[in-house]
C-alpha cells in the first residue's frame, strides 16, 4: 500500500514515503529529508508502514541497507543508477526531492525491474577480486614512480612492475650513485612495492583455496585460456547463472564487469 523512495548516501539517508492505492493519484505520506544511516531501524519503526516497498538507489551500500530493511521485516529492492535519467537533481547531500521522485518512478510504472543483490558468498568473492586488482595498479603505480627518478638520475633500472623482485630493485638502488633525499624516497617506494606484492601473494593464495574447492570454478577452467583466476571473477560477476533470462545478458553482465577490473 506504501511506497518508500530512499535517497542513500555514505552515513545520511533521505525517504519519502507515498500511499498509492491510486497509482495516478498518490498521496504524500510522510518525508523524512534527513536522518543518519544508523538511526536506520528506529526510524523506519517509528514512521514506515510494514505494507510497504522501499526503492533503494544502486550504490554502495545500497545492498546493505536492502538486507538490513529484511531484517526487520520490510520489503526493499535495489533500482537501476539510472532510474532517475531525465529527472531533476539537485545537489545536496541526501535530497528529499531525489528520493521522491523514485518512490513515483516506480508508482508511475518507469521502474520495470530490479537489480540482483548478490549473495554473502559473492560480495566476498567480489571484494576479493577488487582487491587483487587493486594490488596490481599499486604495483604498477609504484614501478613506474621508481623507474621515473631513477630514469632522470641516469640509472636504467630496467623495472617490470608486478614481476621484478624488490631485492633486486633495492640492489640496484644502492649499488648507483644515488643518495641523500632522493634514495630515502627510492627506499619508501621500494617498500610500498614490496608490500604491494606480499599483498598480492597473500590474496592469490586465499583465491586459489577458495577455486579448488569450488566445482563451478573448476569447470570453468577446464575452457581454453581460462585460468582459476579468470573463473573466480567469472564467478564473482555472475553469482546465480539462473538470474539470466537470455544468454546475451549474461554476456553483457560479464564485459561490464571485466571492464571494472
Amino acid at each position: 500500500l506504501y511506497v518508500v523512495g530512499m535517497d542513500a548516501h555514505s552515513r545520511k539517508l533521505a525517504i519519502s514515503i507515498w500511499e498509492w492505492s491510486d497509482p495516478w493519484r498518490p498521496i504524500l505520506y510522510k518525508q523524512i529529508p534527513c536522518f543518519e544511516i544508523n538511526a536506520l531501524e528506529k526510524t523506519y519503526v517509528r514512521h514506515v508502514p510494514l505494507d510497504s516497498i522501499t526503492l533503494v538507489e544502486a550504490s554502495t551500500n545500497s545492498f546493505y541497507l536492502k538486507a538490513e530493511l529484511e531484517c526487520l521485516g520490510y520489503r526493499a529492492e535495489v533500482v537501476r543508477a539510472d532510474a532517475l535519467r531525465g529527472k531533476e537533481r539537485k545537489r545536496k547531500i541526501c535530497d528529499s526531492k531525489d528520493a521522491e521522485n523514485l518512490a513515483l518512478a516506480y508508482i508511475h510504472g518507469d521502474i520495470k525491474e530490479f537489480v540482483w543483490s548478490p549473495s554473502e558468498e559473492c560480495e566476498e568473492c567480489r571484494d576479493l577480486i577488487f582487491a587483487y586488482r587493486d594490488c596490481e595498479k599499486d604495483l604498477l603505480r609504484t614501478s613506474n614512480r621508481i623507474w621515473s627518478i631513477c630514469n632522470r638520475k641516469g640509472l636504467n633500472l630496467g623495472i617490470v612492475g608486478g614481476t621484478t623482485k624488490p631485492e633486486e630493485i633495492r640492489r640496484k638502488v644502492q649499488a648507483s650513485q644515488i643518495d641523500g633525499a632522493i634514495q630515502m624516497r627510492l627506499e619508501m617506494l621500494i617498500d610500498d612495492y614490496e608490500n604491494a606484492m606480499n599483498r598480492r601473494i597473500k590474496l592469490k593464495q586465499i583465491i586459489a583455496e577458495y577455486t579448488f574447492t569450488n566445482d563451478t570454478v573448476i569447470e570453468l577452467m577446464q575452457l581454453p585460456g581460462i585460468n582459476f583466476l579468470t573463473a573466480f571473477a567469472t564467478i564473482a560477476a555472475v553469482g546465480n547463472v539462473e538470474r539470466f533470462s537470455t544468454p546475451s545478458k549474461l554476456v553483457a553482465i560479464s564485459s561490464s564487469f571485466s571492464r571494472r577490473l
